[in-house]
C-alpha cells in the first residue's frame, strides 16, 4: 500500500509539472498577402481623376494614393487539448486602400482590399464605400479570393448588364437603399461607375 501511495503521489507531481504556464500560448504565422487577382479588383494605381457627371453637373475625383501595409491580428484558438495551453494564431494580413476625394463637394469614394484567413480557409475581401458626409453611406462587399465553400456574408447584388444614363456598363455589382446614397454601382473593369445620391440625381462615370 506505501509503494502505490507513493507511486501515485510521484504520478500526480509529475501531471502537476508537466501542465503548461497559465495563459494562452502566442503562435505566430507566415504573412498572408493578398492575391494579385484580388489587387485586380481595384482597377487603379492610386493617383488619378475620374470624373462623374449627372444632368445636374460634373464632380470630379482625385485618387489620394494606394496604401499598402500588413496588420497583425489574431485569426484562430486552439483551445482542445485538455492539459495543453490555449493557442492563439497570429499572422500579418495585407492590405490595400486607395481614397478618391473630390475639393468641391463631401463626397469620398473607397476601397479596401483585405486577406483573411481561420478555421473556415482563406478569403480576399474587397469593400467599396460611397460616403456622402460624415454620417452617410452606402457599402459593397465582395469576396475577391477564397479557397472555401463557407457563406462570408457578401453584400452586393449582380446584373450581368445594366444601362445608367444612357451608357451599357456589363458585369455590374450594385446595392440599392432608401437612404443616401441610395444606389451605388462597380465594376471590377472601371471600379465605382455610378451612384445616386437621392431618388432623381444619377452620377455616372465619363469613360
Amino acid at each position: 500500500m506505501k509503494i502505490t501511495r507513493y507511486l501515485l503521489i510521484s504520478l500526480i507531481i509529475s501531471i502537476l509539472f508537466s501542465l503548461p504556464s497559465c495563459g494562452p500560448k502566442t503562435v505566430e504565422s507566415e504573412p498572408v498577402d493578398l492575391k494579385p487577382s484580388s489587387k485586380a479588383w481595384v482597377p487603379f494605381y492610386g493617383l488619378e481623376y475620374i470624373v462623374f457627371k449627372s444632368d445636374t453637373g460634373t464632380i470630379i475625383f482625385k485618387g489620394q494614393g494606394r496604401n499598402e501595409y500588413y496588420e497583425n491580428k489574431r485569426y484562430m484558438t486552439d483551445a482542445s487539448g485538455f492539459f495543453s495551453a490555449q493557442k492563439d494564431y497570429y499572422a500579418d494580413f495585407e492590405r490595400e486602400e486607395l481614397t478618391f476625394e473630390s475639393d468641391e463637394t463631401p463626397y469620398i469614394i473607397t476601397y479596401k482590399l483585405e486577406s483573411d484567413k481561420g478555421d473556415v480557409g482563406e478569403w480576399n475581401y474587397l469593400t467599396v464605400k460611397m460616403i456622402d458626409g460624415t454620417y452617410y453611406k452606402n457599402e459593397l462587399k465582395m469576396i475577391t479570393y477564397t479557397n472555401s465553400d463557407y457563406d462570408f456574408g457578401q453584400i452586393y447584388s449582380y446584373k450581368k448588364s445594366v444601362t445608367l444614363n444612357g451608357t451599357v456598363f456589363d458585369s455590374v455589382y450594385y446595392l440599392k437603399q432608401s437612404s443616401r446614397p441610395m444606389e451605388l454601382y462597380y465594376t471590377k473593369k472601371d471600379g465605382v461607375i455610378a451612384f445616386k445620391l437621392n431618388a432623381q440625381e444619377l452620377w455616372t462615370i465619363e469613360k
